[in-house]
């Protein structure tokens, strides 16, 4: 499961980006991972990732107020420092 970013997290800035789904590059924070993820994807819980596609939109059940998806580990291009 990932959580998906706004423009705002992803500059980490003070300065207030207008944050619409057509212009959003698609970063997120891995949240959960499956029990059968292989290691050589490079990635784990609580990475920062880049995304391409789209994925399956979660429920908000703890009111973050976040955008959540699941997607397969293939969409996640690369692991962002």
């Amino acid at each position: 499961m990932l959580e998906l970013l706004s423009a705002q997290e992803m500059l980490s800035t003070k300065i207030i980006v207008n944050d619409t789904k057509q212009t959003r590059d698609f970063q997120a924070i891995v949240l959960a991972t499956g029990p059968m993820l292989k290691e050589e994807y490079g990635f784990k819980v609580g990475d920062r990732v880049l995304l391409s596609g789209s994925g399956v939109p979660v429920p908000d059940y703890n009111n973050s107020g976040k955008d959540k998806v699941l997607m397969d580990p293939q969409s996640i291009r690369a692991v962002l420092s």
